[in-house]
This record gives C-alpha cells, sequence and structure tokens, in this order.
C-alpha cells in the first residue's frame, strides 16, 4: 500500500467511526429506559388502582346494601308503627343523610380515580409514539450510513483502479521513451557507418538528416501524448 492509500483509510475510518457515533446516540437509549420506566410505573400503578376501584366498587356495594336494609327496616317500622298507636313521625332525611354524603363521597373517588387511570394510559401512548419515531429516526440513519460505506468503498476501489492505471501509463511512458533513445542511437549509428563505408553527397546526407528528424519528432509526439494522457 502507498502512502496515500494508508493516508486515505485511517480518514475513511475516522469518518465511519464518526457516522457510528451519530446514529448510536445516548438519547435513544435513554429515551427507551425511561419508557421501560415509565411502562413499568405505569403497569404496577395500574394494578394498584385496579385493586383500589376493586375496593371502593365493594364498598359502594356494600354502602348500597346497608341503605337497602336501613330502607327495609324503615319500611317494617312504619308497618310496625301503623299497627300500633301512633307514634312520633321519623326523620327520613336525617337518618339517610350521612349514607347518602358517604355514597356521594365514594362516588367522587371513584371518579377521580377513573380520570387518573385514563391520564397515565395517555402518557403511556404518547411514550410509545415518541419511541416508534426515534427508532424510525434510527432505522434512517442507519440506512444513511450503510450507503455511506458503500459510497466509500466505491471510492477506495476507484482510487486504486486510477494509481494502477497511472502506475501503467508510467511504465509505458518509460518504455517508449527508452525506444525512442534506442531508435535514436541506432539511427545515428547507421548514418555513420553509411558515411564512413561510402561518402554521400550533400543532398544525400540532408536527404538522411531529415529523415532522422522527422523519425525523432515522431516519436517524441507519440511520446508527449502518452504523458498527457497519463
Amino acid at each position: 500500500m502507498s502512502r496515500d492509500e494508508s493516508a486515505l483509510a485511517p480518514n475513511s475510518k475516522g469518518l465511519l467511526a464518526w457516522l457510528r457515533r451519530l446514529v448510536a446516540g445516548s438519547e435513544l437509549d435513554a429515551l427507551r429506559a425511561r419508557l421501560a420506566d415509565a411502562e413499568a410505573a405505569s403497569a404496577a400503578a395500574a394494578e394498584a388502582r385496579a385493586g383500589e376501584a376493586d375496593t371502593r366498587a365493594r364498598q359502594l356495594r356494600a354502602l348500597e346494601e346497608r341503605l337497602a336494609g336501613v330502607a327495609a327496616e324503615r319500611d317494617a317500622a312504619r308497618r310496625e308503627l301503623a299497627a300500633q298507636a301512633p307514634a312520633p313521625i321519623i326523620d327520613e332525611e336525617a337518618l339517610l343523610a350521612p349514607l347518602r354524603l358517604e355514597l356521594e363521597q365514594r362516588v367522587r373517588e371513584q371518579t377521580r380515580l377513573e380520570q387518573t387511570i385514563a391520564r397515565k394510559e395517555a402518557e403511556r401512548r404518547d411514550a410509545a409514539a415518541r419511541l416508534a419515531t426515534a427508532q424510525q429516526e434510527h432505522g434512517a440513519h442507519e440506512k444513511k450510513l450503510r450507503s455511506t460505506e458503500s459510497l466509500l468503498r466505491d471510492t477506495q476501489r476507484e482510487v486504486l483502479e486510477l494509481r494502477n492505471g497511472i502506475a501503467r501509463l508510467e511504465a509505458r511512458v518509460r518504455e517508449l521513451t527508452e525506444s525512442r533513445d534506442a531508435t535514436i542511437d541506432a539511427l545515428e549509428r547507421r548514418l555513420v557507418d553509411a558515411l564512413a563505408a561510402s561518402p554521400l553527397d550533400a543532398a544525400s546526407l540532408e536527404r538522411a538528416l531529415r529523415d532522422r528528424d522527422a523519425l525523432v519528432e515522431e516519436l517524441t509526439l507519440a511520446l508527449e501524448s502518452k504523458r498527457r494522457e497519463a
């Protein structure tokens, strides 16, 4: 791995770690813990309220039975008094007033208890809705993180491919440069050998030099083109 690849990998890992810390924040865990505590407290309170409601219902039924018993006793007393001599008039309202007050108090307490149960149930539903929203946001963050990781992998792969391509082009440029230099050297040796073997006239010498220069220029242009591609 080259120096640039070594520098690229830690940066990519740092970005991935930062994205993971962003997604796996403490707020979602805290909200889940709060919801669990609220549900446990709500369940315990609901159970206690249900027991209390049953107790109050039994007390109300007992009061109603007592009231019915008192009314029956009152009716029996009336019948008995009617069969006997006239007696003082019994104040029915004064007799029944304490029972009525107690019954009304029990009814008010039952109403307050039902209202408390309804409020706690609404709080539980609200907490569940907040948790569902947080889970949806968490899923969206995880999806974005996976997309970013895939993009980083693709980018790293493209960088490696580009570096490999550059290395191949550089090798090709070196090959062309060496070929050009070897060709020029061979042409110069052939020209020197030809001059040594049989002297040429000026026109032939000039034509040979032009041919050599044209070939050198062609090789130079090809080399520059490869360098620009690299």
